[in-house]
């Protein structure tokens, strides 16, 4: 089984700045991964990650998981709003659970988990 997620792009993120704890979202999957930004994390992008991207993970064991996440991504595929991509294998989305706006970004994630 791969360890690789397919996550699409929310649109409509990009009004929430930055996350009130850890400030810049790529700042947030930093200090929630324990991982350094890279790459991309969308499959075969050798761009540096600049951004933290809000995403959906759409497969993998995340399946049915609609809570939004956020991933290190260049800028050129976070333009890509609503767009979905493969993510590099091992690359993990780490929740948006400090933004206190996480449920308004996908209203079905406060139904489906509370």
């Amino acid at each position: 089984m791969t360890d690789q997620a397919t996550v699409t792009n929310i649109e409509g993120s990009s009004k929430f700045e930055s996350c009130p704890i850890c400030g810049p979202w790529i700042d947030h999957c930093e200090s929630m991964s324990g991982r350094p930004r890279g790459f991309c994390s969308v499959h075969g992008c050798l761009n540096f990650a600049e951004v933290g991207a809000h995403v959906i993970v759409t497969n993998s064991r995340f399946l049915f998981d609609l809570r939004a996440y956020v991933v290190p991504m260049c800028r050129e595929h976070n333009g890509k709003h609503g767009e979905s991509f493969t993510l590099w294998e091992g690359c993990l989305p780490v929740l948006a659970h400090h933004e206190p706006h996480a449920e308004k970004l996908n209203p079905l994630a406060g139904l489906l988990f509370r």
